[in-house]
């Protein structure tokens, strides 16, 4: 998606929330990384740093953002995204701007490319229009293109945390120089990739599982490919598959963060989660269509 390929993704349902309220400053009030971060004084802390376009371009100041989560950072789940678009609703909110879902969406793009570089705008989108969606990425910069579209029926989803932090900049920089090590090579990945996104399009909207879980195989064998898997998502994977998962594949930029499985049905889901669990990783349960 980087490249312009085109991809197919999804919300969930976990949440980054973010409320508004008088301060002194721009203060953020942290639950999910129990902090205050105070931008006055810290203005080099991260949070300060991805948010400073935003704040600029809006007038911010004398706040305090309050944030909570259900969902996990740094796994590879787009809580850099959601975050994003969490706080700029929460400040179009409290300063009665009614911004609209475009003007959201690219002000959070913003913050995304302060965070992770180049950035191929999906998780942002995903985080702003919810559902399923198809992404293209306009390479001449232009406007990205977005489709809603809808289920044949719904996804039973697993997903599990490795624990380790991936950092998206470098594997996405790690990618490039490898990419431009071996043109050739990875012209027929992004060849074969290409191929899968029209194919699994057409399966969430007939609703063959089955056919969608052999994808998400064939996927993540090509992630495997340009060298952002590693030994442990694998293992993840194969395990999701041998308690009855119909495909498993890395989430997020991987290098760690998570993997999420493909159940036909809320029994299979329980055992596969169970499965990871015992295993000792982080593990969700969430329905995308319900």
């Amino acid at each position: 998606m980087v490249y312009g390929l085109p991809g197919v993704a999804a919300g969930l349902g976990l949440l980054v929330k973010a409320m508004i309220g008088k301060g002194n400053g721009v203060v953020f009030d942290d639950k999910v990384f129990n902090e205050t971060v105070d931008c006055a004084k810290q203005p080099g802390h991260v949070k300060c740093q991805m948010f400073k376009p935003v704040f600029e371009k809006l007038g911010v100041n004398d706040i305090k953002i309050r944030i909570e989560a259900t969902m996990l950072p740094g796994v590879g789940m787009g809580y850099s995204a959601a975050l994003s678009v969490a706080v700029i609703r929460a400040l179009s909110k409290f300063y009665k701007l009614s911004l609209n879902d475009e003007q959201v969406n690219e002000l959070a793009y913003k913050v995304e490319k302060v965070s992770h570089g180049t950035p191929s705008g999906i998780d942002n989108s995903c985080a702003t229009f919810g559902g399923i969606i198809w992404f293209e990425k306009n390479m001449q910069g232009g406007k990205n293109k977005i489709e809603k579209m809808r289920l044949g029926r719904p996804l039973p989803l697993v997903i599990a945390s490795t624990g380790k932090m991936g950092n998206t900049k470098e594997l996405v920089a790690a990618v490039r120089v490898r990419k431009e090590k071996n043109e050739e090579e990875f012209a027929k990945i992004f060849s074969e990739y290409k191929a899968l996104v029209p194919k699994a399009k057409d399966a969430l909207e007939r609703g063959d599982l089955k056919g969608i879980g052999e994808l998400m195989k064939q996927d993540q064998l090509l992630l495997e490919k340009i060298g952002v898997s590693t030994q442990e998502l694998e293992s993840m994977c194969s395990l999701c598959m041998e308690k009855g998962a119909l495909g498993a594949k890395l989430t997020g930029a991987g290098g760690g963060g998570c993997m999420i499985a493909l159940c036909e049905d809320k029994q299979t889901q329980g055992k596969v989660f169970q499965a990871l669990q015992e295993k000792g990783y982080r593990t969700f349960k969430t329905m995308i269509g319900a």
